[in-house]
């Protein structure tokens, strides 16, 4: 073979350059299913390697394969509809008890959707020779059912006893579009390839119309769904946003007008209320279960467990928990370097783990749940913990930090996302280069997030990811600040305080304290964050909004609150990134520009003075 055609030929059965092309619609719900229906067989093939005897798991990957072939062969993915058969005919057998679907099976089911889901994300590689002999391996070896680890009956070179002999790599009679004895074959058509120097096809694309899908799992409450492109989506949601701002400009404009009991007022605030449901309708269409990023990072878990020769227990909880598909589509990642860190870094060695009375097996846990319009999202594993004294060490001998000086445990800890810091002794596949905790810091910050770190040297540690459920509506408490206004996340706002003269307490001639009650609170210094004065004095600055952020509190004093509306959060110019107390701007509904204060930017200024009184 000199050019690898004969070796196509082999594999599909027939000369794919004569086949017609396909319309680029159904190759992209094919693409879009396929992908659906490859993360189905991840999830239920990882569940399937826990309970082997189940024979509706076992249904359930075989009815996926099915289908998959067959929408293979309907747009002429023909090399793909031939890997899904086989691994059918094997998933066959396991519903029959011939096969025991045990960890020889479950790694070659896992196999057979890895090469299915590189070729739809590459349609070129269906002209690769390397590739090509590496799919005809592995269909072989599906075919000789080389799975002796899995059946104690099994030959010595792997097929089982009594099973029929399989057939060549040649078109199948059961496969869509096989010809019938003595007629002339009937090709599926298939896409042609593509041409030097273009990218092929995206595995995620979505179609280019609306197409209805088939009622059943996978969409909310099991009632009918419709398969939308995401680019609607996004733009639905721009406009409605823009609706909103429109409608809160005329609705103030006929109050100052009209007044607040004229007709025209009352509807218009009917049909406030409407365009608000309207608008969290929209909201809720682009926000997406965390239960396909937890199943990426059960399978890479698993894998690097593998590789490692570990014995830890991956456990994932919340997957049900739903965020913005943005951010969904930018979590993968960091969740992978800290799972990862989690696997190889947390979890000891047996022998380390005996030593320190506990079990052999570590366990690493994901959780996700939602609280106070956040996601937060922990890994969490049962090792080491992380040890200050090593980091920090570490840290000096690579030149990122100054030795000597006084430095608290959290600051030591946090040294642990500086570029380029590593702990590990050896570069290896999983863990060592030193980019990866770097990379998690950054990643989350540009979705709005933070990352915590809850260290029990000896007991482990835990990554906790704080993210906004949403990134372009909020509902907002507007404030006067110096004469502009400004907007708060009403979530953080736990109390308005109207606070006399004996109710503040000054240090070095500036308002610091504000007695509440029975504590004192420090009190955010404006003049520090916003660069401005109040210029009016006590006698006009007579409200203060106790904010609240991870269970301490702060006060803010401003000169009025002027009302609580739903905002649409609009991204700030590169120009005005440097302003980190700001996370970002709306346009009220007077038509003017108002930045939206950043509430744990502001927990950073001044002191964390809060005591009984």
């Amino acid at each position: 073979m000199d050019d690898g055609r004969d070796l196509v030929d082999l594999i599909i059965g027939g000369d794919a350059r004569e086949a017609p092309a396909v319309e680029s619609e159904f190759l992209a719900d094919f693409l879009s299913e396929a992908r659906e229906h490859l993360e189905r067989i991840e999830l239920d093939v990882l569940e399937l390697e826990n309970a082997p005897e189940s024979e509706e798991i076992v249904h359930s990957i075989f009815r996926s394969f099915h289908t998959l072939k067959g929408l293979a062969g309907f747009v002429g993915q023909t090399l793909v509809a031939k890997v899904a058969h086989r691994t059918e005919t094997v998933l066959d057998d396991c519903r029959k008890k011939i096969l025991r679907p045990g960890k020889g099976v479950v790694e070659g089911i896992l196999r057979s959707a890895d090469l299915i889901q590189r070729l739809c994300s590459h349609m070129a590689l269906g002209q690769n020779r390397a590739f090509l002999e590496e799919v005809a391996a592995h269909v072989d070896r599906l075919d000789r059912r080389a799975f002796s680890s899995d059946s104690p009956e099994a030959p010595e070179k792997g097929t089982l006893e009594g099973a029929p002999p399989r057939a060549p790599l040649t078109p199948s009679a059961d496969l869509p579009g096989a010809p019938s004895p003595g007629e002339e074959p009937l090709r599926p058509p298939a896409p042609p390839a593509p041409e030097p120097g273009t990218a092929p096809p995206s595995r995620g694309a979505s179609p280019a119309s609306p197409r209805p899908a088939s009622s059943g799992e996978g969409s909310p409450g099991g009632g009918a769904s419709v398969r939308v492109a995401t680019a609607k989506v996004d733009s639905m949601v721009d406009m409605l946003g823009e609706l909103l701002i429109t409608q809160s400009q005329i609705e103030q404009e006929a109050v100052r007008r009209f007044g607040q009991n004229d007709p025209l007022v009352t509807h218009l605030g009917r049909l406030s209320r409407i365009t608000k449901e309207l608008q969290s309708l929209s909201m809720s269409l682009s926000m997406v279960s965390l239960k396909s990023t937890f199943q990426k990072l059960r399978r890479l878990g698993r894998d690097t467990v593998a590789s490692l020769g570990k014995e830890v227990d991956l456990q994932f909880v919340g997957e049900d928990t739903e965020i913005d598909r943005g951010v969904a589509e930018k979590l993968l990642d960091p969740l992978v370097h800290l799972l990862k860190n989690a696997i190889s870094h947390g979890v000891e060695d047996e022998k380390t783990r005996l030593a320190r009375g506990k079990p052999p097996g570590g366990t690493v846990t994901v959780s996700a749940y939602s609280r106070r319009g956040s996601v937060f999202i922990e890994v969490r594993d049962d090792g080491g913990g992380i040890d200050p004294e090593k980091v920090l060490r570490k840290a000096v001998e690579r030149g990122l930090v100054e030795p000597g000086g006084s430095r608290s445990e959290d600051e030591v800890v946090g040294f642990i996302f500086l570029p380029g810091f590593s702990t590990a002794g050896t570069v290896d596949g999983v863990s060592g280069r030193g980019v990866g905790m770097d990379v998690v810091k950054t990643e989350i910050s540009r979705i709005g997030g933070r990352v915590d770190v809850h260290n029990t040297p000896g007991q482990g540690c835990a990554f906790v990811l704080k993210i906004p459920i949403n990134m372009a509506i909020l509902n907002g408490t507007i404030v006067d600040i110096g004469g502009i206004h400004y907007i708060l996340p009403t979530l953080a706002v736990k109390q308005i305080l109207q606070v006399t003269d004996d109710l503040w307490v000054s240090v070095q001639g500036r308002d610091a304290v504000v007695r509440v009650r029975d504590r004192l609170i420090s009190v955010i210094p404006v003049e520090e964050v916003l660069g401005r004065a109040f210029g009016e004095g006590r006698e006009v600055v007579r409200l203060a909004l106790v904010l609240e952020l991870d269970n301490r509190v702060k006060a803010l004093p401003v000169r009025s609150v002027v009302g609580r509306q739903e905002i649409v959060v609009k991204p700030l110019n590169e120009a005005f990134r440097s302003l980190d107390f700001v996370s970002g701007a709306s346009i009220l509904g007077d038509g003017r520009v108002s930045l939206i204060l950043d509430v744990e930017a502001l927990f950073k200024y001044g002191g964390e003075v809060e005591c009984r009184a």
